[in-house]
């Protein structure tokens, strides 16, 4: 099969790292793969043995906001390039209904959605009417399942998990209590400064190792100055973008996310084969994997004191520390490595479908 991954915006993350993933496995299954890019931002995130193309420069000015503009540069890609069998829309939604446009009825459309679909809608970036335009939706976790097939009448639905790279897995039992890790993007969802704000709460004996790359222009530089406005710039460490971010956490007990929204991370299910546990907001991606009390313990939404309250009481033995043992075992259903050939099953099934 020929197959196009059509992605709005990217810089390095989970998102990316499933989308290589995937991609590298697609390809070496024989299937001619291409990752195309609507706005390139000049961030470099996909493998190099992959086939890569852009369409648009952010920095050049080449993108307006208008969408016919990236459907324009889409057709015109494939009339040079050729046309695939199936596009995988992957992100914003509008991006089905621009490749339905593009390709028509020569090739199959699927949305592979990674984030939740009202974030989306409140951004611009498309909804439900957009994703109608789909054959099919490839979906990360049971809320976007359950949404699509209850909003896009004769909806086709797949529930699909987001590949593990068990290369990069490090487990470890002996872990220090005192230190917990953020791993992933620094976008505005994520709350990194409320992060910060929260972990400023807590006693000088935490330190908080933070992960990740940012599209703002001295961004880690912000962030560190913004650490030493509170006074907790000797307890948090930033060490950016890392090929294999879990080697340099070995040491940390917990992970914790403040998103406001996450579809179904990726850092989660590694953090937890690796033997840490989570304190995460309640995300729907989130619910998918942390059970309170055996791997990790929810945080509610933007309320500063409670990572210090739940710290605290970890601390004390009040609240019960999950073990390595306890959060490894909760995710090794994900070792049985299925996910990529049953999305592999999935395409070949859409693509066969009249």
């Amino acid at each position: 099969m020929k197959i196009d991954v059509l992605v709005g915006v990217a810089f390095r993350g989970g998102v990316e790292e499933v989308v290589n993933e995937t991609c590298r496995y697609l390809q070496e299954a024989g299937h001619a793969v291409r990752i195309v890019q609507c706005i390139w931002q000049e961030k470099e995130w996909v493998d190099s043995e992959l086939k890569f193309f852009y369409l648009l420069n952010v920095e050049k000015e080449e993108w307006n906001g208008d969408f016919n503009i990236i459907a324009n540069a889409y057709k015109c890609f494939v009339e040079k390039e050729g046309h695939p069998d199936i596009v995988l829309a992957t992100g914003w939604p509008v991006l089905v209904s621009i490749a339905r446009a593009v390709v028509e009825n020569r090739a199959k459309v699927i949305s592979w959605m990674h984030g939740d679909l009202y974030a989306y809608t409140e951004e611009g970036f498309g909804g439900y009417p957009e994703l109608a335009a789909a054959d099919a939706h490839f979906c990360i976790n049971e809320v976007l399942k359950k949404g699509i097939a209850e909003n896009i009448s004769g909806a086709s639905v797949y529930a699909v998990r987001n590949p593990i790279n068990l290369k990069r897995i490090c487990y470890n039992e002996n872990r220090d209590l005192h230190r917990i890790a953020y791993v992933g993007r620094l976008s505005k969802e994520k709350n990194i400064p409320y992060l910060l704000q929260s972990f400023s709460l807590t006693d000088d004996t935490w330190i908080l190792d933070v992960v990740g790359d940012t599209d703002v222009p001295n961004g880690l530089q912000i962030l560190d100055e913004y650490c030493a406005s509170m006074g907790i710039q000797n307890r948090v460490f930033f060490h950016g973008w890392q090929e294999n971010p879990w080697e340099i956490l070995a040491e940390d007990a917990a992970l914790i996310l403040t998103s406001d929204r996450e579809g179904a991370p990726l850092v989660i299910s590694e953090a937890l084969l690796c033997g840490m546990f989570i304190i995460t907001t309640p995300t729907n991606g989130a619910n998918t994997f942390v059970k309170t009390g055996e791997n990790g313990f929810f945080i509610p939404f933007r309320e500063p004191n409670f990572l210090a309250k739940v710290l605290k009481l970890m601390e004390t033995n009040e609240l019960p520390i999950p073990s390595a043992q306890t959060c490894r075992k909760s995710a090794e259903y994900l070792l049985e490595k299925r996910e990529l050939q049953e999305f592999e099953n999935y395409l070949e099934e859409v693509k066969n479908t009249d």
